[in-house]
């Protein structure tokens, strides 16, 4: 865990807080959500989210009341998809990221 400490007020009080890495990802949908070349995407969010979930480290992620954040919208735009999350460490981020079933769908985005 990293530790961040920093001194308060002119007295000499340590405080000590602890840092979280957070992850931001903004891409841009080729077909809508509802358009069948998207639905294996769709299809492995809920998969994809609790492997997140319950990977060592994972801290927290944006989501709405779908269990997902494919409904939130960024700078007013509906083609536009939004993931953050809230990591540990680095370390746990990219183990969460290299797993199989991340690297699985990752390697379609192309598609």
């Amino acid at each position: 865990m990293l530790m961040s400490c920093g001194i308060a007020y002119s007295k000499v009080h340590l405080i000590c807080m602890k840092t979280y890495l957070s992850q931001l990802n903004i891409a841009e949908m080729r077909y809508e959500k509802l358009d069948l070349r998207f639905s294996d995407f769709v299809d492995a969010l809920d998969p994809v989210n609790a492997a997140a979930e319950s990977s060592p480290g994972f801290i927290w992620r944006l989501k709405d009341d779908s269990n997902n954040a494919t409904a939130i919208r960024i700078f007013g735009r509906e083609d536009l998809l939004v993931n953050l999350s809230m990591w540990a460490s680095l370390e746990d981020l990219k183990s969460c990221v290299m797993s199989d079933i991340h690297l699985n769908i990752m390697r379609r985005r192309q598609e």
